[in-house]
């Protein structure tokens, strides 16, 4: 995934945590961003993360 304002990709695994052991909210606010990671982080094809879970399309 690809977050907003320089965050660079992240990658999430099964327990929804990034590989950092934080949560893409956590990992939001602690760069001083306040917005809903499901909203802002992206997948490749420019999908927002909510948006494909929406659609059960998660990959």
């Amino acid at each position: 995934m690809t977050g907003p304002n320089n965050i660079g990709t992240v990658t999430m695994g099964r327990g929804g945590e990034l590989s950092n052991g934080r949560t893409p909210n956590q990992h939001l606010t602690d760069h001083g961003i306040t917005a809903n990671a499901w909203q802002v982080f992206r997948l490749s094809d420019g999908r927002s993360v909510g948006t494909a879970y929406d659609m059960n399309a998660w990959r």
